[in-house]
């Protein structure tokens, strides 16, 4: 029974730290909404959400995806599973970042933002 018992005090603690980290979640936007500084602190966070998300559909899926298209095209061995993942990340960082931003920009002037500055150079090439 000892080892049992351990087991559990190890699944309660890890209980609590769950429990923990996800109040200290649910709480932090109440938190930040009352700081001076929010919109960098709420900036902050919706990038590492952003990132978190897109770590995990990459871990999760783009190694199946890959062994998928290995399977349908057995004699290619072009990696059509990453260049599909990168191509839609290029444009939904396209649609996000630059496309809002064109249109409001005067020809020659530089935006605030260097990704949509790069991009749009590299579009004008």
């Amino acid at each position: 029974m000892g080892r049992v018992d351990a087991l559990i005090w190890w699944k309660l603690a890890a209980a609590l730290v769950v429990l923990g980290a996800g109040v200290a979640g649910g709480l932090a936007p109440w938190r930040v909404a009352r700081m001076s500084r929010r919109e960098v602190y709420l900036g902050w966070g919706n990038a590492f959400a952003g990132g978190v998300l897109l770590a995990a559909g990459l871990i999760h899926l783009l190694g199946d995806s890959a062994d998928g298209f290995a399977a349908l095209w057995p004699d290619d061995g072009f990696p059509w599973a990453f260049t599909i993942a990168g191509a839609a990340f290029l444009l939904v960082l396209g649609v996000e970042r630059v496309i809002p931003r064109v249109p409001r920009m005067p020809v020659g002037a530089e935006s605030p933002d260097p990704e949509a500055d790069a991009v749009a150079a590299a579009a004008q090439q």
